[in-house]
């Protein structure tokens, strides 16, 4: 449910390490983010759609042939197969007075040989109908998209003491591989100075070969890659399940082995301590994988037998995998207050359900709405424990220089503040202050500073205003070096990056700003990347556009030097020029709201006041923002005459943080849905598209939207594509086992509560079904092990749609090896989105 939670093992943006050394630069995590949510629907979403205005839209028709070879009588050859149908089998559910009877309900059966049966079924039919029929289609398009690709790709590499570290990929090799060179004084002043990371020539040092670990495995996920501080060990976490559920190795890099010690918390998080020995790990609860628990371990302290179980294969059958929700709402089979088990229902096998954890707890989040994570600030001066809700933040520290008997003592660490309801902050060291982004008085979050008082808690009225708060600049994160600050915003859904000068070094900052990028597109998205220095002269950002390619960008503070260290290729026929389309930003009303829509489309596939296929896409919640992006996949869909459009809608933080809260969230949530279906009436308005011509597309909260709209507007899309969808909300929130329940009752609400109940009914997918309700057609898609979103959601919502609406062409594919964010591997998940994508080849004809 939380799209970025695929990225950093779990965690949401708040609450990742400080540091992330040896990982790729933020552009490259966005990247790996938008592959994984955003790519994989629209690949789909590509075969669907061409096949579907071969039929129907002549000039498409022409322009597909010739570009694909498929003819229309080939892809109407599928032959009719019967459509599944699941059992109906009546559940009483009852709170605050409300009787629901849901009559799919047992679908939670994870091991009810009835339950695989039926999704195996689902999948027949979707093989059937579209699988099978246009799988030539599908290695088109998978041939076309792999061929925009380099294949010996590699990051921009950046400094980390006497080392540079980068990742690349070899060519038909699915992971990457990370690496590192050394450095002499004399190489590390030049490349201070802007020479190119190229003049290195020293000897390449593989640290991780990500393909031979992967060889012989269906998923094999690596993240948290973290080297010690003397660059001596390489710590990295491994998720085999797709269930975000991780162990953490260690590899001696003088010898090239792995150690035996490893630590089983389920969780990718740890962090290191000064003395390159101890680690501190993060836990999650082995029912409700909330992270929960630090442990604090020096490696060797225990003897390599103690770890034997720990080095066994991990593997998820449909027999013993992992299922949260054994009640999920049997407190309300019969009526209220009463509990009662599900037949056949199964808790969640965590990845570590059976070895104990090693070393020394260090702390536990008892309060069941929070989550708590480690970090090390860039200066690696300290460590920190961070507690997080929705809208409320409690930072502890340490210094990292303390022996593992300090730091195993949460009596030894400091509480920055106190945890105060609706109060966020995160703390980044600078010489003898600490640097603070916070929202106390300041909704959009201002800039204070404090001096550092170990063993004194401050007050947030001690707290010294740097920068104040502006009313229409959101203020998103921050990077402390010794020499300057750089600070990321957001003003207009555009992001911006500001650099504030520090004239002494470690000293307080200067008002005087510098502007990191300016340029003359419409829509585009800027980020900070990974400078692993705190001295450092540079800063190291991103730009892309709908139009443009990810671009890596080094700006040397002092003399406002700007060097390019990288601009993704795109490959492959034709030749990708970035003038050949054109992108804009729109703006739709929402009853004097005005929405901003982001729009990309190739010039010679639109003639002026002709309307044009257009997906549209959007999210809409968590205050996570829709920044634009580019995609070499896309270029599939805008070269058969497409347009792609994103709709910043509330319920993200496009237009500052009241676009969240309080105008997206809880008893204001209908915003989101409301603002999508502006967006999808203005593009009709303005004669860009059609309804006959016009689709949406989102995944997990997105699906919940996408959802939503299916049944407010099943006259506005011709079609939906739904991933992962988050659609059975009322149920979902009253289960407190459930994996990230009780964090988000700050963003859809407690329905526990009646006034929360009823608001979210009223717009919940599933309880909201119609029957004979003329819905356009349908694509669902979804992961049997997703523990973010579970597989029965979807799978019920399809079989009540099924039911009360017959007449509705529905699709559904369960993928029972995969997750929350799909197979690993590049190729691999490639191959997934364009054989779903052949799924999408689907004729979509109105009968």
């Amino acid at each position: 449910r939380k799209i970025v939670q695929r990225i950093w093992g779990g965690q949401s943006n708040r609450q990742r390490t400080v540091t992330v050394k040896l990982s790729n630069n933020n552009t490259g995590e966005k990247e790996e983010l938008y592959k994984k949510v955003l790519i994989y629907s629209s690949v789909v979403f590509i075969v669907l759609t061409c096949s579907f205005y071969l039929l129907d839209f002549p000039q498409a028709r022409v322009y597909l042939r010739s570009s694909s070879t498929i003819s229309s009588s080939k892809i109407m050859s599928s032959t009719k197969t019967p459509v599944p149908r699941a059992a109906i089998k009546p559940f009483k559910i009852e709170k605050h007075g409300d009787v629901r009877i849901d009559n799919y309900y047992w679908l939670r059966e994870r091991k009810n040989p009835e339950v695989v049966e039926y999704l195996k079924q689902e999948n027949a039919y979707i093989a059937n109908e579209l699988e099978t029929p246009y799988k030539d289609l599908k290695q088109t398009l998978f041939e076309e998209m792999k061929g925009r690709i380099k294949k010996d790709d590699s990051s921009p590499p950046y400094i980390y003491d006497n080392y540079i570290y980068y990742r690349r990929f070899e060519k038909d090799k699915e992971y990457a591989i990370h690496c590192r060179k050394t450095l002499s004084s004399e190489q590390r002043a030049s490349l201070e100075q802007g020479a190119s990371f190229d003049s290195i020539s020293s000897p390449e040092e593989v640290l991780l070969d990500v393909n031979i670990l992967a060889e012989g495995k269906p998923f094999y996920n690596v993240a948290g890659i973290n080297v010690s501080p003397n660059n001596q060990i390489l710590g990295f976490a491994v998720d085999q399940s797709g269930r975000n559920l991780f162990r953490i190795y260690f590899k001696d890099l003088k010898t090239g082995k792995l150690l035996p010690d490893v630590l089983c918390g389920d969780s990718a998080d740890f962090e290191w301590a000064n003395d390159n020995k101890t680690v501190l790990y993060g836990m999650k609860n082995k029912t409700t994988l909330r992270e929960e628990k630090i442990y604090v371990y020096t490696l060797g302290s225990l003897p390599a037998e103690s770890f034997a179980a720990a080095h066994e294969p991990v593997a998820f059958s449909e027999e013993s995998s992992d299922d949260e929700g054994e009640e999920e709402e049997g407190e309300e089979e019969e009526k209220e207050g009463e509990k009662s088990s599900t037949e056949g229902g199964d808790k969640p096998l965590s990845n570590t359900a059976d070895i104990p954890p090693v070393g020394t707890l260090l702390y536990e989040e008892k309060d069941e709405t929070f989550v708590v994570s480690v970090g090390k600030t860039l200066d690696e001066k300290y460590l920190q424990i961070h507690s997080s809700y929705t809208d409320t933040d409690e930072v502890r520290y340490i210094s990292a220089d303390s022996p593992a008997s300090v730091l195993s003592d949460i009596s030894k660490w400091t509480i920055f503040f106190p945890r105060e309801r609706k109060i966020e902050y995160s703390i980044e060291s600078g010489g003898t202050r600490f640097f603070i982004r916070s929202n106390y008085l300041a909704q959009n979050f201002r800039l204070l500073e404090h001096p550092i008082t170990p063993g004194q808690s401050t007050t947030k009225e001690s707290w010294k205003e740097v920068i104040p708060h502006r009313p229409d600049v959101l203020f998103e994160g921050l990077q402390v070096f010794a020499n300057f600050v750089a600070m990321k915003e957001k003003q207009n859904a555009l992001p911006q990056i500001r650099v504030l000068l520090r004239p002494e070094t470690n000293g307080p900052i200067s008002t005087a700003q510098q502007d990191l990028v300016s340029q003359n597109e419409p829509v585009y998205d800027v980020d900070t990347g990974i400078i692993a220095d705190y001295n450092s002269p540079w800063i190291r950002f991103s730009y892309q556009s709908m139009t443009t390619p990810p671009s890596i960008y080094d700006y040397h503070v002092a003399t406002k030097t700007k060097i390019l260290r990288k601009q993704n290729e795109v490959l492959g026929e034709p030749k990708f020029i970035s003038s050949d389309y054109q992108t804009d930003r729109l703006y739709a009303d929402n009853n004097g709201t005005k929405i901003p829509i982001s729009i990309v489309w190739k010039k010679s596939c639109r003639t002026e006041n002709s309307p044009m296929p257009v997906l549209l896409y959007g999210y809409g919640s968590y205050g996570y923002s829709m920044d634009v992006w580019f995609s070499s996949v896309h270029l599939s869909l805008l070269n058969r005459g497409f347009a792609f459009a994103i709709a910043h809608i509330r319920g993200g933080e496009d237009l500052g943080r009241y676009w969240y809260d309080p105008e997206g969230k809880l008893l204001n949530k209908m915003n989101t849905f409301t603002d999508f279906v502006a967006c999808g009436d203005f593009l009709v308005e303005k004669k860009i598209t059609t309804p006959s011509q016009l689709h949406a597309m989102g995944g997990s909260a997105g699906g919940l939207l996408v959802g939503a709209v299916y049944n407010l507007r099943p006259d506005l899309f011709r079609g939906i594509i739904a991933q992962v969808p988050f659609v059975d909300v009322v149920t979902t929130m009253l289960d407190d086992s459930i994996p990230l329940t009780t964090q988000e009752y700050d963003e859809w609400g407690n329905p526990n509560l009646a006034e929360f109940y009823n608001y979210m009914k009223a717009y919940s997918p599933y309880d909201n079904v119609r029957e004979r309700g003329n819905y356009g057609d349908l694509l669902v898609l979804t992961g049997f092990h997703d523990s973010q979103v579970q597989y029965w959601e979807p799978a019920k919502w399809v079989a009540k749609l099924r039911e009360l609406s017959p007449e509705t062409r529905v699709l559904f594919k369960t993928d029972l090896e995969v997750g929350h964010g799909g197979a690993s591997g590049r190729f691999k998940r490639l191959d997934m989105e364009a054989r779903v994508a052949g799924l999408r080849g689907w004729t979509w004809r109105r009968e």
